[in-house]
């Protein structure tokens, strides 16, 4: 994370040092050093304090587990709160960021649609629960088909699950990479469901990572193929057929056809410009790792 200098009357008293993401959490920082200066707490003595911060639980709190994408629990259920997480966890991201969302009180989401819409639409993808009631007595579900509505016009690309049984696979479905990240915003009725999804990826990422020991064995001392004939043809089959489907798969990474398509043309228009043409020599630099050999 970045470590902003802080002034106070033109002279620099600290490095802001903080082991939670997002400019609000800066602002928070900033707040409490101004209070605890005011109250005659040396500023490294205030600084130090902050540094060792966690966060607060279900505040995107990060619960990933050793392997797999991470994961945070987040409380949010109001748009500014969505939209400050989900910048959050987006400037601090290598990869996608989904959001899993339980939204709450159909009074709530019937009114304020648009903007959270507008906020969940920061992310690559939404799995959106039914409207919570939290007591509410509710005599339609308006809340639903008013989120629906407004989702619909976002470029978001939004999934409607029946309730928390369906996460799971729903996420598994999505192809979720280990550079991804997922958000779990709700209230109280989603409590736990960010730490059962982060077990299941943990689960699904540790057999994967058997599965690859075991093919990578299998190159180094199998016997070596060639590469077919109509390899491009078979590209442009599968990114016109299954353009999301992972062509690649490379440690904590992967790439869809459409993702491998895009950066191949974007690499030969880069090539192009530096003059480089038909029968050229072009140098390949790897890291000596072996799924990139």
């Amino acid at each position: 994370l970045a470590q902003p200098h802080v002034f106070l009357d033109g002279d620099l008293i600290g490095k802001l040092r903080l082991s939670v993401p997002g400019d609000h959490n800066q602002l928070n920082a900033l707040a409490a050093i101004g209070a605890a200066l005011s109250m005659g707490v040396e500023a490294d003595t205030a600084f130090d304090a902050l540094a060792t911060f966690k966060g607060i639980e279900r505040r995107l709190q990060d619960v990933t587990r050793n392997e797999g994408p991470r994961i945070y629990d987040d409380f949010a259920h109001h748009p500014t709160e969505v939209h400050a997480g989900i910048s959050s966890v987006r400037s601090s991201a290598s990869g996608r960021v989904f959001v899993v969302m339980q939204p709450q009180l159909h009074s709530r989401i019937s009114k304020m649609a648009e903007p959270m819409a507008s906020a969940l639409a920061q992310a690559d993808g939404c799995f959106i629960l039914p409207v919570a009631s939290e007591g509410e007595t509710v005599t339609d579900c308006s809340g639903n088909d008013a989120l629906a509505l407004a989702l619909s016009s976002q470029s978001c690309e939004s999934q409607y699950l029946n309730d928390t049984s369906e996460v799971c696979a729903a996420l598994s479905a999505a192809q979720i990479a280990r550079s991804d990240s997922i958000i779990v915003m709700g209230g109280q009725s989603l409590e736990g469901l960010a730490e059962e999804i982060a077990d299941y990826f943990d689960d699904q990422c540790r057999a994967l990572s058997v599965q690859e020991t075991e093919r990578e064995l299998s190159i180094i001392w199998g016997d070596r193929t060639g590469v077919p004939p109509d390899l491009l043809d078979q590209i442009r089959a599968h990114v016109r057929t299954s353009p999301h489907s992972v062509a690649l798969s490379m440690a904590h990474r992967t790439l869809t056809y459409i993702e491998m398509w895009r950066r191949s043309e974007n690499l030969a228009q880069l090539l192009l410009e530096k003059g480089v043409g038909s029968g050229d020599t072009v140098g390949v630099f790897l890291r000596p790792n072996i799924d990139r050999v």
